[in-house]
């Protein structure tokens, strides 16, 4: 991503000093960092992002006295799991207790600090902020609170001074469906998802350098292995923390031995929320990641095109190709082939006098991409303080002020009599689930305003989603050629038959792609997208793609259950059926049968549990792949033409026969489709929900709390919370009785 690392607003010794006070909180730890003087932010600081955070998180009813954390609960279901908590402060290392540079102290603590204190207490990622609703992990509270200190006590914040009032900030980017649907073979479906996940990882990760990691709200930071990769990048002496708490592999390590594939699994979401210090900040940061967009996926789209144009380059270059070359023209362009030799002749000649003029079309489509949108909303009226005295004489004014930026779902007003009753102070922590609801009709709004025009397309569309002109280096889109007068199908085909013998296995000879759709299919390894995350892909064969990314065919999703029962009785039918083809294709295809060894005995299923199955000491030409049960997908990674393609299918279909596998194929799909079946949404609106009691430790509450008139109204309101470690994903939120 292009971010000038000047731009960033963040470059205050004091700033990462009290997020990190924050963060820690335990004077004892932070006394051993030679470079923090606790001391010196006493003061600085008020609680009140403590009380926030403790309002979003958890119920402020008064705890009883000597009460233990002992036992959480499930924010859903209510279930109780005991949990051993151990008082105990681990060593820090020397080389940590020693840094000079607070920022990447900072990012060690919030990294690497729960997993140096799970180490001699195993429950620490399930160990509560709080005794009396146990459902919102330690971890996970620190963070939000260290969040709210860097919203509220930003760089440029002096001491004595005011504090900034914090936003909350939401961006999201699109199209999701059109741009993963624009797909042919399985992988570009993950290449959809995957670049959906990437970019929203380097937005996410413009935050995190700006503002702190903790800033980012959802989707949630830490232990994500992707980000763990871009921190080694930013600190290579992390990879040795990394591999001590990860079974002596760093990140990347763990993708490149095949421990794990989450590095290029997608899962980050396409919406990014974000606390950020006051309203300025957050239309900044609007602007700076609709540019840093922008400029990643222009970069990886470049290096693409570069990429096509200088293998192109070379493979024509190259006479070991031109018996190949002439076999193509002589067999499917018989009647062109003088012209066509002059199109690749020009093709050929690159920089000088170069006819490669697409990158205007490039540009176009790769700039109409995205449409972004972004909103936020103040936590509470910006007009009024963070917090406030409910016996106080403006309380019912400060009140309302609050209600109109954040209405409630319910019809009646937040805080409820109950609460004020009940609680010594009211902060706007309170209207955190009503917020989050209004940042949501508020996106929703701005996305209303959209006004997103498509380029034109001249000449012939993609083949994938008939959207925009499939490239070629001869259209020039530019002025009066924006038309594109004058391209003929057949050079236009030709080059697209060039490109599955450059890319071989990547393209199938008869496809055409606009910009978008190859730079998907390409980024990976092309677009130097897992380059990126330090992955180095080296001289791995460029045909198998599938081993490149680590992510199963769909041939070998459906074949997965049929080959894991067959290793399991030690994989006779597989092997018998892969013996029969593979004696076919010798026969009748002997041109292929390389190739067809390479596609389905020289790479696994990369689906770890079959894997293991089927070659569990991982020994190279001893796997096998799903593509060999379908014959359609087979002759794609085989690169057939068409009349091979067809004596392919009856060789699969002999295969399938003498294999005795009936009408069916171990790669044939059912699928049952249920929509919300797990009835998820009323969870999370709260109308599928216990009463609140089961979701309490009532021991834990304080007698004069139980004791008090107003404590059976006391509504609440329910909270959803992420992935352990992480911060709260709220969405809105119906409250529930007490009993």
């Amino acid at each position: 991503m292009i971010m000038p690392e000047s731009e960033s607003p963040i470059n205050s010794k004091n700033f990462y000093s009290r997020k990190l006070c924050a963060l820690l909180e335990d004077k004892s730890i932070l006394q051993q960092l030679q470079s923090i003087h606790p001391e010196e932010l006493q003061g600085q600081i008020e609680e009140l992002p403590q009380q926030i955070a403790s309002s979003s998180d958890r119920v402020n009813l008064g705890e009883a006295q000597g009460t233990n954390i002992n036992s959480v609960k499930h924010p859903i279901s209510g279930q109780t799991r005991n949990i051993t908590s151990q008082d105990s402060r681990p060593e820090i290392p020397a080389e940590i207790t020693s840094e000079t540079d607070i920022e990447k102290l900072f990012w060690w603590f919030w990294r690497f600090y729960p997993e140096l204190i799970r180490q001699n207490q195993n429950d620490f990622f399930l160990y509560p902020a709080h005794s009396i609703l146990p459902d919102c992990p330690l971890h996970s509270y620190k963070s939000t609170v260290s969040a709210l200190v860097g919203a509220m006590y930003p760089e440029h914040w002096q001491e004595g001074g005011k504090s900034q009032h914090p936003y909350l900030f939401l961006f999201t980017f699109s199209p999701v469906q059109e741009f993963i649907k624009a797909s042919r073979k399985f992988v570009d479906f993950w290449a959809g998802s995957y670049l959906l996940h990437y970019l929203s990882v380097k937005l996410c990760w413009y935050i995190a350098e700006t503002y702190g990691s903790d800033a980012v709200i959802t989707p949630s930071l830490w232990s994500q292995e992707i980000i763990d990769a871009l921190i080694v990048k930013k600190y290579p002496d992390f990879a040795a923390n990394f591999a001590s708490f990860q079974d002596g592999i760093s990140p990347v390590g763990r993708f490149d031995n095949g421990i794990s594939t989450s590095l290029s699994t997608a899962g980050f979401p396409n919406v990014i929320m974000a606390l950020v210090p006051g309203k300025e900040a957050a239309r900044e940061l609007g602007e700076k990641l609709k540019k840093c967009l922008i400029e990643e996926w222009s970069e990886i789209a470049k290096k693409v095109r570069e990429d096509i144009k200088q293998r192109t380059l070379e493979f024509l270059k190259d006479t070991k190709n031109q018996q190949k070359i002439d076999e193509i023209l002589l067999k499917e362009f018989l009647s062109e082939q003088e012209i066509c030799k002059r199109d690749l002749k020009k093709w050929q000649i690159g920089h000088h006098g170069s006819c490669w003029e697409w990158n205007k079309l490039w540009e176009a489509q790769i700039e109409k991409t995205w449409e972004t949108y972004w909103t936020a909303m103040p936590l509470g009226n910006p007009e009024q303080p963070l917090t406030i005295n409910p016996t106080e004489e403006n309380y019912q004014q400060w009140k309302q002020a609050q209600n109109v930026i954040a209405p409630p779902h319910l019809a009646e007003s937040l805080p409820t009599t109950a609460e004020e009753n009940l609680y010594e102070q009211i902060n706007t922590g309170t209207w955190w689930g009503a917020l989050q609801a209004r940042l949501g009709q508020s996106i929703q709004a701005v996305k209303n305003t959209r006004t997103w025009a498509i380029p034109t397309a001249p000449g012939e569309r993609s083949t994938l989603s008939g959207q925009f002109s499939a490239v070629h280096p001869q259209l020039h889109y530019h002025g009066q050629f924006k038309n594109g007068g004058g391209l003929s199908a057949r050079s236009m085909r030709l080059f697209w038959r060039l490109m599955a013998e450059v890319y071989p296995g990547l393209f199938n000879g008869s496809e055409k792609l606009n910009a978008i759709e190859l730079t998907k299919r390409m980024a990976w390894r092309y677009g130097g997208v897992a380059e990126s995350l330090g992955i180095n892909l080296g001289q791995e064969d460029d045909t198998n793609y599938d081993n490149l990314i680590r992510f199963p065919n769909l041939s070998s999703i459906a074949a997965a259950r049929f080959a894991y029962e067959d290793f399991k009785k030690g994989g006779q039918k597989t092997r018998n059926y892969w013996n029969c083809l593979n004696t076919l294709i010798n026969q009748q295809l002997p041109n292929k049968a390389d190739t067809f060894a390479s596609r389905t005995h020289g790479r696994p299923y990369q689906i770890p549990k079959v894997d293991r199955q089927i070659n569990p000491e991982n020994r190279n030409g001893q796997n096998f792949n799903g593509v060999m049960f379908s014959s359609k997908w087979l002759a794609d990674d085989m690169n057939c033409n068409a009349q091979e393609t067809a004596t392919l299918r009856s060789l699969v279909e002999e295969a399938h026969k003498k294999a005795k596998f009936g009408e069916g194929s171990p790669a044939d799909w059912w699928v049952i489709a249920l929509g919300d079946g797990d009835g998820m949404g009323k969870y999370v609106s709260g109308s599928k929900l216990k009463k609140y009691k089961e979701y309490l430790i009532t021991d834990a509450i304080a007698e004069n709390v139980k004791n008090h008139q107003d404590y059976p109204d006391l509504r609440l309101f329910v909270t959803c919370y992420g992935s352990i470690g992480g911060h709260k994903s709220t969405k809105s939120l119906s409250g529930k009785r007490l009993n």
